[in-house]
C-alpha cells in the first residue's frame, strides 16, 4: 500500500502478490480446520511453544492488522472458527477467557465476539484500558477483579 501512495504501480502489484501467496500459505499450512496451529520442525527445539494446542494468541498478527488498518487478512470464517473453538475449550476446561484493550473499537469487536466489559480504567485524561471477561458457560466467577466489582465499571454502550 506504501508503493501504491507513492505512486510505484509496478512494486505495489508486485508487493500485493507476494502478500496474496504468503497469506495464502500462511492460512493453508496453519489452520486446521477448527483453528491455527504452530507449525515448527521441531517444537522441543523452542521454549513455551504449543505446537497444535488452541491458544488465545493465535489471531494476534490478524489483530496487529486489524490496528495496522489493514483489515481482514485472513479469511473471515476462519477467524470465527478459530474464536469459537478457544471459547468452546475454555467452556470445556471451565476457564474464564481474560483480556484488556486499550482501544475502545477493539474492546467492541470482543464484545461483539462474546466478551464481557467488567471495568474501564482510566490511564491518562485520554486513554483508557478495558477489562473484558468471557466466563465458561457452565460457571460464572462473582467477581476475578477482588476489589474491583463489576459494579463500578463505566460500560460505554455496545451493540
Amino acid at each position: 500500500e506504501m508503493a501504491e501512495i507513492l505512486g510505484d504501480k509496478e512494486r505495489a502489484a508486485s508487493y500485493r502478490e507476494i502478500f496474496e501467496k504468503g497469506r495464502d500459505k500462511a492460512d493453508a499450512m496453519m489452520f486446521n480446520g477448527e483453528y491455527y496451529v504452530q507449525v515448527l520442525d521441531d517444537i522441543d527445539q523452542y521454549k513455551y511453544q504449543f505446537g497444535t494446542g488452541c491458544l488465545s494468541d493465535q489471531l494476534l498478527g490478524q489483530f496487529l492488522a486489524h490496528m495496522a488498518g489493514l483489515g481482514e487478512i485472513l479469511p473471515k470464517e476462519h477467524i470465527r472458527s478459530a474464536l469459537e473453538a478457544v471459547f468452546r475449550m475454555a467452556d470445556e476446561k471451565k476457564v474464564s477467557c481474560i483480556l484488556d484493550t486499550d482501544g475502545r473499537l477493539k474492546m467492541e469487536k470482543y464484545c461483539h465476539f462474546g466478551m464481557r466489559l467488567v471495568r474501564t480504567r482510566r490511564i491518562t485524561e485520554t486513554i483508557r484500558m478495558y477489562d473484558l471477561l468471557r466466563e465458561p458457560e457452565t460457571e460464572r466467577p462473582e467477581n476475578i477483579y477482588g476489589s474491583f466489582p463489576e459494579k463500578d465499571a463505566e460500560k460505554p454502550e455496545v451493540s
